[in-house]
């Protein structure tokens, strides 16, 4: 709880001063319930400056206000953190200060050098405006200053801070140089944010190979800040020469757009800089940065085996460079991966029956960007049915008379028989049922009918019976 008072010179005052913190004291509990009192971690004044920072522990609560005898206070609280990571900072204040500024929260490392600074306006009260700002921080002690002056709405009022803390593979400002680089093994995350104090940042990070190389970068972050610029991606060698760059937009949040672009370095260390700016929706939110190898061959799969229902095709990945720890199937029918089909051999089934069945691999190895192959398809005839008997015709050959068509046994049942009647080896229009009347039209000629057979994947077959003149 802060009290200030003007000090006085008179001894009177001083005896004065004295009397009232004696009445004070013993009437305080009088006029206060004793339900209302509840203990808590307190700024302790004067604490305007590093030297004399409150201590406060990672994930405890501190309570304090700005209010000095003067017209601007800043309070200073140290946090210790066990090693490197993602700070959070809950502050929170009352919600009736309007919509103006209301504190000034700047963190600064051991050395007092500023990494960070936020206007906390007086709508944002809840925490959890400042708290969605990914802050990273090295191991050691950190120093947050809660700022405020005399005429914002702010003043005198109670805030509370809980700083949160994330370990982590993270990026250590300042790494805004290629001397300040953080390094990174390939293979390995490193999470970061594009934020400082000022209104750009660029993190660099060192990468070492020992010969020339071909790297994939993954580049990750959240997937709701739309489609304009959120990153510019550079690449560099040992002295600072720009490699590559690449501008990375809202709508890449995956990766999927930068990792297959590969980039050559040389032997020795390259450098990547992830750049952001205040006026991008990136800033402040967390990326992830991978880098890793690319396989020097690919190859595509073969498949080998009968192209036929009931049996076994096998998957043959190729020859990788270097050969990768593991690999992993998925079997396609016409491009769409078949449940449960993901090991190195495939047994046809009927659904396959004149479809397209290919197989993708993909090679994995640690530090190496994981490739998938596709062969080229194979195609699966259908089936043949094993009984297509030609069709017979009884009846009475004389207009008037009506004729019957007598399919014969059709395997394997069922098979869908459809009817088709001919005068003269041309379709009589409507005769499509087993039964066919002759007409006046059909003396003379020469009457067959046609009988197809068709299942589901299987080949559809139409045979013809032998013909009967009408007489």
């Amino acid at each position: 709880m802060k009290v200030f008072a003007r000090a006085r010179n008179s001894a009177g005052s001083r005896l004065s001063m004295a009397v009232t913190a004696v009445l004070v004291g013993a009437l305080l509990p009088l006029l206060v319930p004793t339900s209302a009192w509840a203990e808590d971690v307190s700024e302790s004044e004067p604490n305007s400056s590093r030297a004399t920072a409150d201590v406060v522990a990672v994930g405890s609560t501190v309570s304090g206000s700005t209010l000095l005898s003067g017209s601007t206070d800043g309070d200073y609280f140290a946090v210790d953190l066990p090693s490197a990571g993602r700070v959070s900072l809950d502050l929170r204040f009352p919600s009736d200060l309007g919509a103006g500024d209301v504190y000034d929260v700047d963190v600064y490392d051991a050395s007092g050098s500023q990494l960070y600074h936020f206007d906390v306006t007086g709508n944002r009260s809840d925490g959890s405006w400042l708290r969605s700002f990914s802050t990273f921080a090295p191991e050691g002690r950190l120093y947050v200053r809660i700022y405020g002056t005399s005429n914002w709405a702010s003043w005198g009022k109670t805030y509370t801070l809980t700083p949160g803390f994330a370990a982590g593979n993270v990026e250590t400002e300042f790494n805004s140089s290629r001397a300040t680089a953080d390094v990174v093994a390939v293979g390995s995350t490193v999470s970061g944010s594009t934020l400082l104090s000022g209104s750009t940042d660029g993190d660099y990070f060192a990468i070492d190979v020992t010969t020339a190389r071909r790297l994939s970068l993954l580049l990750t972050f959240p997937s709701d800040l739309g489609a304009g610029d959120v990153y510019d991606v550079d690449v560099y060698n040992s002295s600072g020469s720009q490699l590559y760059h690449f501008d990375v937009t809202g709508n890449r949040n995956d990766g999927a757009w930068l990792a297959p672009q590969y980039i050559s370095v040389p032997a020795g260390r390259s450098y990547v800089r992830i750049y952001g700016t205040s006026s991008w929706a990136s800033w402040g939110k967390t990326y992830s940065l991978t880098a890793r190898y690319v396989f020097d061959k690919s190859p595509a799969p073969t498949i080998s085996g009968t192209a036929k229902v009931g049996s076994t095709l096998t998957a043959k990945p190729s020859t990788w460079s270097p050969a990768p720890t593991k690999f992993t199937y998925q079997w396609l029918r016409n491009g769409t991966a078949i449940s449960g089909a993901t090991k190195a051999t495939y047994k046809l089934t009927a659904a396959d029956a004149g479809k397209k069945i290919t197989v993708q691999v993909a090679g994995s190895k640690s530090a190496y960007r994981t490739i998938t192959t596709v062969s080229t398809a194979t195609a699966i005839p259908l089936q043949t049915l094993t009984k297509t008997p030609t069709p017979t015709i009884s009846g009475t050959t004389k207009v008037g008379s009506t004729l019957t068509a007598k399919p014969g046994t059709w395997a394997p049942a069922p098979v869908t028989l459809k009817y088709q009647w001919l005068r003269d080896g041309k379709a009589i229009s409507g005769a499509t049922k087993a039964t066919y009347k002759l007409v006046s039209a059909d003396k003379g000629k020469k009457i067959t009918v046609k009988v197809t057979g068709s299942k589901s994947t299987y080949q559809t077959v139409p045979k013809t019976s032998a013909a009967k003149t009408i007489s």
